[in-house]
Formats: structure tokens, sequence, C-alpha cells
């Protein structure tokens, strides 16, 4: 029976436990009754009168027939009452036996056999009330209330022995006996209850003095009439209460309850009744049925639960049966639909009890697939009904089956990462005891090893490249965003430890404002997305760049975040910055300066210009031929001055506009450089040499001022020891 059941039916039968009100009200109603009718007038007594048998000799047939029926009217009755009750006896003690066959409780049984053999010693009161039998030939007074007392001695004594036999014997245990043994019990108990009733008859019939004792003295017959109501008070307050208690049932409860009719019942017989058939004689008949009428209506109301516990029961288990069928279905269909193996064994054991080895009795289908595919096995063979030595016989040598044993031997389990030899797999395996084996489920993780050695390398190299990359961290996470690397010469410039970041998710290491920043970066790392931001923290500037980890498939499996500390290229830039600008400046003071100092210089080469042309025209006979060519050379080269200043306007203005690209003569301009340079030329007595050059696209003053500058460094810097040539 499941746990289910076993509850509900104990909760059923506690139920049954509690005796209705209703009965108990009833109970005193029916003892009630006949003195409540008593009150209304109604009697129950039955007067014989005995007739004149010599006037009735002179009666016809049927006249002496009815005068002889009133005669024993009371007889009558009296019998048929008492008969009522040894049946209803009778009945209650089959009932307890029917019971017994489908309770195996044994107090019930011996309990109706008790019930019964009161019966017996009423019996024998009727027989002796009917004067069927004789008690003895000295018998005087009234043997009537004499075979009462010793029914009711028994009935009281009887209900005592078969109740209190469970209270002192620490041995009986009902539910818990074989029933072989219990069953032996009652028949024992039952011989032993028939024996004492018919001893108890045999010696009433063969004491002498019966007579004497029981009428001699009024007050002795006194006391023995209340015998009876002694030990039915003493069965109600003590003992019957306890057999409840260790012994629970509305049958149990009912046999306590059925004590009130015999009280009232012996109460009626002993204090009220006056002659035989009188009214308190016959209620105290009546009550006597009332008691063997409670048991009987506790031991069907006990079968009539028992019947509707069993239906119950018989509905639960159906329904149970049907949720197990549903969960049967639903297991079967896990397994079939399960990607994991799942191989249950069951242990298989030599003489002395120790496992030699696993019989495999069921494997799911991909457990059935992965074996046949990977292991060889016999043709024709399945994988349920094989032993472990027949497809996995290399586990006794990798230590597996002993790890199977252990299970099996010590309630315990076990997870491991298995490298199985026989087909080169790494396998996950899980292991737990069921009933006498055990059930296992595995995974192949090849491939997941195969990565991890891959991370580990690729681990390593990053763990090399952290420790040789000055003031940095590098950080590797998994697609989980578990960090399973953290390194890097910045951890110690920042004082944080390594160990507080690997093996933790992100989200419980760095503060929530960085968790803000770096947490969505992360995550489009692991999509594929490269991505740089830059971070502050505890004073140093970090450059942050995470990027994407793929395997030899394209196929990313991590990601990697690195921070460059670039503090100090941030303030080397900002001083690089700082001395642009102060360059900018002197450069813009530097083109202001030149544009006012050629714009004055305009006016006196002007001037010398003037000066220039007014001699040569009118003093052009008085300074001879040699005369004007000095003039001539004097206007040249203010000219090619005039030309510089405006060359240096231009350079000035470049700033603020960018003078256009023009094409451009270099032979020209290098003539008009050397004429400019002819001066000094002549005094360092340096020869120019030039090939032919070409038209180019540039700046007219700048490439002017280019050539002005090569060829008077030439000049400049040329040695005195030797040739002085230029090309």
């Amino acid at each position: 029976m499941s746990y289910h059941n076993m509850v509900l039916t104990r909760f059923l039968e506690k139920q049954a436990y509690r005796l209705p009100w209703q009965f108990v009200a009833l109970t005193l109603l029916a003892c009630l009754l006949p003195l409540l009718l008593n009150l209304l007038g109604v009697d129950f007594g039955i007067v014989n009168l005995y007739p004149v048998f010599e006037q009735v000799g002179e009666l016809v047939y049927e006249s002496q027939q009815a005068i002889v029926h009133r005669f024993l009217r009371g007889n009558f009755i009296h019998v048929i009452l008492e008969l009522i009750s040894i049946i209803t006896a009778l009945l209650t003690a089959i009932l307890c036996f029917v019971e017994y066959g489908m309770k195996k409780d044994i107090s019930t049984p011996i309990i109706g056999v008790a019930l019964f053999c009161a019966g017996m010693l009423d019996v024998f009161h009727v027989l002796v009330s009917a004067r069927l039998v004789s008690v003895g030939p000295d018998w005087s007074g009234n043997i009537d209330n004499f075979s009462w007392l010793i029914s009711r001695c028994y009935h009281a004594l009887i209900l005592m022995m078969g109740t209190g036999i469970f209270l002192v014997s620490s041995q009986l245990r009902t539910r818990q006996e074989t029933e072989r043994k219990a069953n032996t019990y009652i028949l024992y108990i039952s011989l032993i209850f028939v024996l004492l009733s018919a001893l108890t008859i045999n010696i009433i019939f063969r004491i002498d003095g019966v007579s004497e004792l029981y009428n001699q003295n009024p007050r002795i017959t006194q006391l023995l009439n209340n015998i009876p109501l002694v030990l039915y008070l003493v069965s109600a307050a003590f003992i019957l209460p306890r057999f409840i208690r260790k012994y629970p049932s509305i049958f149990s409860q009912m046999l306590l309850l059925s004590l009130v009719p015999a009280i009232f019942a012996q109460l009626c017989m002993v204090y009220g009744s006056a002659a035989n058939f009188d009214n308190y004689f016959n209620i105290a008949h009546y009550e006597k049925f009332v008691t063997y009428l409670i048991p009987f209506l506790g031991i069907s109301l006990n079968y009539q639960q028992m019947h509707r516990t069993e239906r119950l029961v018989i509905r639960n288990l159906n329904e149970e049966a049907a949720e197990r069928k549903k969960a049967e279905d639903l297991v079967n269909g896990v397994l079939n639909s399960s990607i994991s193996g799942i191989i249950a064994f069951r242990s298989i054991r030599n003489e002395e009890g120790k496992i030699i080895d696993f019989a495999i009795i069921l494997a799911n289908p991909s457990a059935s697939r992965y074996v046949i595919g990977h292991y060889d096995m016999a043709p024709n063979r399945t994988v349920e009904g094989s032993r472990m030595s027949e497809i996995f016989s290399h586990n006794f040598k990798d230590g597996l089956f002993d790890k199977y044993v252990d299970v099996v031997e010590n309630n315990s389990s076990f997870r491991l990462q298995h490298n199985s030899s026989a087909i080169a797999k790494w396998l996950y395996i899980t292991g737990v005891r069921f009933q006498d084996g055990l059930v296992i489920t595995f995974d192949d993780i090849t491939e997941r090893k195969l990565a991890e050695e891959r991370i580990q390398h690729s681990e390593s190299l990053y763990r090399s490249f952290a420790k040789n990359m000055p003031s940095s961290l590098i950080f590797l996470f998994d697609k989980e965003l578990n960090c399973t690397l953290a390194d890097g010469s910045a951890f110690d410039m920042l004082k944080l430890k390594r160990e507080d970041f690997v093996g933790r998710k992100f989200a419980d290491t760095f503060d929530k404002y960085y968790m803000k920043l770096l947490l969505p970066l992360f995550e489009r790392t692991l999509e594929g997305e490269e991505s740089s931001l830059e971070v502050k923290m505890r004073g140093m500037l970090f450059k942050v760049h995470n990027v994407p980890i793929r395997n030899t498939d394209g196929e990313i499996f991590a990601g990697m975040c690195v921070a460059q500390d670039i503090t100090d290229v941030k303030n080397y830039e900002k001083e690089l910055k700082q001395h642009i600008e102060e360059l900018n400046n002197s450069n813009r003071e530097l083109e202001q300066f030149a544009y006012v100092a050629s714009h004055d210089l305009q006016e006196p080469l002007r001037k010398i210009r003037a000066f220039g042309d007014r001699l040569i025209s009118k003093y052009m006979e008085a300074i001879g031929e040699d005369g004007r060519n000095y003039i001539e050379r004097m206007q040249n080269a203010s000219a090619r001055m005039q030309k510089l200043i405006d060359d240096l306007l231009t350079f000035s203005r470049i700033s603020r506009t960018q003078e256009p690209f023009e094409p451009v003569d270099l032979n020209k301009v290098v003539l008009e450089v050397l004429n400019d340079l002819e001066i000094a030329i002549e005094s360092k007595g340096v020869q120019v040499h030039v090939d032919p050059l070409p038209v180019i696209n540039a700046r007219t003053g700048q490439i002017r001022q280019l050539f002005q500058n090569l060829i008077s460094n030439a000049i400049k810097f040329s040695r005195d020891d030797l040739p002085r040539r230029s090309t």
C-alpha cells in the first residue's frame, strides 16, 4: 500500500473510532424507555394465575389449551427474550471472526467468543427457568433469580477476562503477530473460555447446599445479587477504558456502552423485581437483550466502516494506479526523449554476497545508440539483459566498477569526468543507488574537454601576454559572463586581488557603475562585436578593448577584455597640445611680424629704385658705361629684393589663405636665385652647374625660397681646401 493510501486508511480509521453521540443517546433512551412507559401507566408484568386442575379437567380441549397458554405466557416471553439475546451473542461472535479474517485483529474474535460463552450461561438460565433441567434435589427457593445471578456474574467476569488478557500481556501485538500464531492463540483462548463455561455449569449442578447458601439469609442473598453490579462498575471504570485506549474501535467503545443496559438490568432484577414475570423482571430481561444488541451493532458498524474504508482505499488505489500509469508514461517519455544516456544496473553477487558483476536491466534509447555505436558488441546482442563484463569490461580495470560497488554497498552517489580508454572519449557520469543496484546517467563531453584544453592553452598565452604587457588588466570570460582568467600588472597598482575575480560572475565583482558600462559591451562581444572605451578607476585612466575569442571553426566561445593604463599617455597628449598651442601662438606672432616688417621695407626699396632710374636718366653720360652697369645691377637687386618682400608677405598670409599650386619653370627660378647670389658666388669662387630642370606644379615663392636656401647654404658651408663646385 502506498504512503497516500496508508495515510488515508489511518485517517478513516481514526474517524471510525469516534463513537457517534447518537448511539449514546439512543442507548440511554433504550434503557430508560421501559421506565418512562411505566410512568405513563404501561405495565410490562404478566401475572400467572394457577388454574384449578379439577375444573380444568371438565373443560373442552380448546379451553384447556387457552388456560395453559395463559398460565405459561410469562415463560414464553421470558424464553423469547433470552433466545433473542443468545442469538444476538452468537451473531456477534460470527461477525467478530469475519472481521478478524479481514483486519487480523485478534482482540475482536476473542471478545466475540467471550460474549458467546456468556450466552451459553444464558442458555443455562433459560433451561433452569423453564424447568427443563434441575439444579439439584435439595433446591428450594427462587431458582430463576439464582440462575440470573450466575449468568450475569459470568457475563461480567468473562468480559473482564476477554479484555483484560490484552492489558496484562505485553507480548501480544494484534497486527504484528503472524497469522499462524494469531490463529493458534485464538483457538487456545476460545477453548479455554468454552471449557470454563462448561466447567462453571457443571460445578453449579454438583455443588450441594447451594439453596441454603442463597435462600437462608436475605442479607447474603442481597450481597450476592450485588456482585454483578460491582463487576460491571469495575469493568466500566478501569478495564474497558484502558482496553479502548490500547485497541480503539467503535466495537470496543460499544462494549463499554453495553455496560449501561447491563447495569440497568441488574438494578431492575435486584431492586425492582418481586416475582417472576412481573414488570421489572421483564424489563431486566429486555435490558439484557439490549446489552447483547449494542456489541452486535458495534461490530456491524465496524464492518460497515471497514467496508467503506476498503472502498475508498480501492478507489484511491485505482486513482493511484492511473496516476502511476501516467507517471510511468511520463518517465518513459523522459527516458526516450533524454539526450543523456541512462542505464540501470542490478547487482550480481556471489555466494558470500559480494558484488562480482552488474546486469543491465534498463537502457534508454540514447544510451543504447551510444553503446552500440562506440563499443564492440556481439552480433544480435542488446544492451538490456547484458552484463557489465560483457560490454564494459574495461571498467573493472579503470576503477569505475569499484565506484559502482561503493554506491550500492554504502548508499552513496558520485559525479565524475571519466576518460574512457576503450573508446577514447570523455564521459561525464553520475551514479545513484537504486534498490540493489544503481542508475547512471552519462554524456559525451569530449568536444567540451578539447575546448577546455584549447581554452587552457589560450589562457596560458593570454596570461603570458598579460604578465609582459605593462600597466594592464586582462580578463577572459565565458558565455555565462563568468571570469575564467584575471591577470596583469595593474592588479597590484589598483590593489586588486586576482582570486576575487576568477570563477565568479562579473556582476558579483565590479561596482554597479562599472557593470553598467561594461556588461552591455561584454554581451555584444560574445555576439561578435569589438568595442572600446575609456574608463577612469582609482585615479587611473584605462583604455578598455573588448574582443571575441573564436575557436578553429570560427565559433565564439569566450571574450577578452584588455584594459591598458593610458594615464601617462593622456598626460603627454595634454602637454603636447599645450606646446602646440604655444607654438601656434608664436607662429602667429612671427607671421604678424613678418607681415609688418615686409610691409615697412617696401617704401625704402621703391625710393632706391626711383633714385636709380633718375641717375640713369639724368647722369647717364657722366657716370659712363660701367656706372650704368652698376646702377642696372643695383636696380635688378632692388627688384629681386622687392620680389622677396612680396614673397614674404605672401608667406605670412599662408596660414590665413593657402596659395594655390601653379606651373613653375624651375630653370627660370634657379636663374633668378643665381643672379641674386652673384656677389656671394664671385667672392667665394664657386662654380655652379645647372642641368635642365622640369616644369612642376608648386607655389612659386616657396620653390624659389627652397632653391635659394639650398644654394646659399652650399656656398656658405663650402670648404676652402676642396674645389668649390655646386651641382
